[in-house]
């Protein structure tokens, strides 16, 4: 009996449980924030488009019968027929154009659990002695119970 009473009084001092704390939840916040900003873009090349009607004479010269030309806005051109030699000249102006350009930035917080400790329950200083001197006595009764048990072995 006193082994059970020993091995009892060796685990109630050993032994504790813990309350599980409460889990608090945060609220998620976004945020967008949208930025204007204006950016160049560049226009693709014009194009133009040409045709010539040549045809040739009696002494086997090359006689420019006629000529038409289609071309975008933008486009300036210039073409010679000199010595059978035919240049056709084509210049574009780049336009770069602004255009305005909006980019959403979407800001989030990701949600965490924190554990948070909650006190459920506080002692009184009554409580507190009563612990303290519980505390002292066990050791004491420990102290007890293994000197005993040292003197028994040596006997």
């Amino acid at each position: 009996m006193k082994k059970i009473l020993f091995l009892f009084t060796l685990s109630v001092l050993f032994i504790s449980c813990k309350s599980k704390q409460p889990l608090t939840v945060v609220p998620i916040h976004t945020e967008t924030r949208v930025i204007e900003r204006l950016v160049e873009v560049q226009i693709p090349p014009d194009s133009a488009w040409l045709t010539a009607y040549l045809e040739c004479d009696s002494t086997n010269k090359v006689i420019l019968r006629g000529l038409n030309e289609r071309k975008s806005p933008g486009v300036f051109s210039d073409l010679k027929l000199k010595n059978g030699i035919f240049n056709y000249r084509l210049k574009t102006q780049p336009n770069p154009v602004q255009v305005e350009m909006k980019d959403s930035l979407v800001y989030k917080e990701i949600p965490i659990t924190v554990e948070v400790p909650k006190v459920e329950y506080r002692q009184t200083g009554w409580q507190k002695f009563t612990s303290k001197v519980g505390t002292i006595t066990l050791i004491l009764l420990l102290l007890i119970g293994v000197w005993k048990l040292i003197k028994l072995k040596l006997k």
